[in-house]
């Protein structure tokens, strides 16, 4: 089992390397490319047999990953303009 540090280190890496590949590109593609990661990932999210339950677990999920994002982009915006200014 790896400890949050690792799994932080980890997710801030494979983060960069995502970056590094959409940016420069549209922002429609961009955006198109983070909809369809995010679709993936919750479409892996089932409740076999359940489809209820499955529609819940992903809406729970869904609900959880957008407070998460609106915590984050005041820090990435700060990072942006450390950088870029």
């Amino acid at each position: 089992m790896t400890s949050t540090v690792e799994q932080a280190r980890e997710v801030d890496k494979i983060s960069q390397q995502i970056y590094n590949l959409i940016a420069g590109r549209a922002a429609v593609v961009q955006g198109a490319i983070c909809a369809d990661l995010l679709a993936r990932w919750l479409a892996g999210h089932i409740v076999p047999g359940d489809e209820q339950k499955t529609k819940a677990v992903r809406e729970r999920i869904l609900k959880t990953h957008i407070e998460i994002v609106r915590r984050l982009i005041p820090i990435n915006e700060e990072q942006i303009l450390a950088q870029h200014g």
